[in-house]
């Protein structure tokens, strides 16, 4: 049996990924200037807030978790759904981050989505359930470019005041999909195997 990483995430409607983008033009040049460590931007059509991650999942199993995807779209569980946006930050942490993520405070209602009620049965309990407990999405923007780690505190702290704000009202999620991963130290690989609108 084949199996695959993969992972349900909500993808951003096409006027909120354009908002994103111009509004990370300058923090990219911060970066580049100021930084100890060097990032590399994601892909704009690959930013995307991950619903649930999967280590290893059969084509069958993709299904069944797929068919609960449907479910929750055909009840509207996440018609309209916004997450309250904090801003820009380094993840895991400015100590020794590897991502640049827009960054939400933890959201409460995930536990009432079905979807998350059935993570104790397979296949859903195969899923990577560490941040599910405190569900806090975030959408990675950038990548540290190397494996090296530095604690970059000091350096965040410097430019900190310079990054613009984020409007939480333009980060708006209109499709949810399933997508296949494949690790690469250029980009990630990302193939949507399915999709729906949440509208």
């Amino acid at each position: 049996m084949t199996e695959t990483r993969c992972f349900i995430g909500f993808e951003l409607a096409e006027e909120s990924r354009v908002y994103l983008r111009d509004l990370l033009e300058p923090v990219q040049g911060l970066l580049a200037a100021e930084f100890p460590l060097r990032m590399r931007l994601v892909l704009p059509e690959n930013w995307h807030a991950t619903l649930l991650f999967f280590p290893g999942l059969s084509a069958g199993e993709r299904g069944d978790v797929w068919a609960e995807i449907e479910r929750g779209v055909v009840a509207g569980t996440w018609r309209g759904v916004q997450f309250d946006w904090r801003g820009l930050a380094l993840w895991p942490s400015a100590k020794r981050p590897n991502l640049l993520c827009l960054v939400a405070s933890v959201y409460p209602g995930a536990g009432r989505w079905p979807l998350f009620q059935k993570l104790d049965v397979p296949p859903f309990e195969r899923a990577d359930l560490r941040h599910v407990a405190r569900f806090q999405p975030h959408i990675t923007m950038m990548r540290a470019a190397s494996k090296r780690r530095v604690d970059a505190r000091a350096a965040w702290h410097a430019i900190e005041s310079d990054i613009p704000l984020v409007d939480p009202r333009r980060v708006r999620f209109d499709r949810v999909a399933f997508f296949l991963s494949t690790l690469s130290r250029e980009q990630p690989v990302y193939v949507r195997e399915r999709s729906l609108s949440l509208d």
